[in-house]
């Protein structure tokens, strides 16, 4: 307002606002026109697109890695094991790690590892006959750190406790025997 407050104001007003209404005119339609053209888009989308196939090829060869390294090295059975350390220990960045776990098999990082400490609980205890360990010392070996989420994990992917699962087992070797 002190800018066009004094007596020769009405010849700058006018030139002044002309300008800045063309300015602002002209960054709206340029503004306008970039958004409603679709060619625009169009390489950044074909580019986009190919990056998804990669990254999924890739990440069939991370699961693949993952795999071969828990069977070799039973990581598992580490029951500090975390996302970061097991990268650290694969070398593989623990985002790619995740990602990969997350959409090829469609579980979480502890899920994963879980599975193979429930594999290994299940191969412990089918030698085990005699029940010459507790199921509890088989866990720990296993790599699980409590009771309770042993017990929870295990009856969700089976549907029986362990002791119900060990009888079956026993009962379906006895008559093959």
């Amino acid at each position: 307002m002190v800018i066009f407050s004094g007596a020769y104001s009405h010849l700058y007003y006018f030139p002044f606002f002309l300008i800045l209404s063309s300015i602002t005119l002209l960054v709206g339609f340029a503004g306008y026109t970039l958004s409603k053209s679709s060619d625009n888009l169009r390489p950044l989308k074909s580019i986009r697109i190919k990056n998804q196939k990669q990254d999924y090829k890739k990440l069939g060869g991370v699961i693949e890695k993952l795999i071969f390294e828990m069977k070799t090295n039973k990581y598992y059975l580490d029951q500090e094991l975390s996302l970061k350390s097991f990268a650290e220990k694969i070398g593989i960045h623990e985002n790619l790690i995740s990602k990969a776990i997350n959409q090829k098999l469609h579980v979480n990082f502890h899920e994963f590892v879980n599975n193979y400490r429930i594999e290994e609980f299940i191969h412990r205890i089918s030698k085990d006959k005699n029940k010459k360990y507790t199921f509890l010392a088989h866990a720990f070996d296993s790599g699980f750190s409590s009771k309770s989420s042993f017990n929870y994990l295990f009856k969700k992917k089976t549907n029986k406790t362990p002791s119900e699962f060990f009888k079956d087992l026993h009962k379906k070797n006895d008559t093959k025997s």
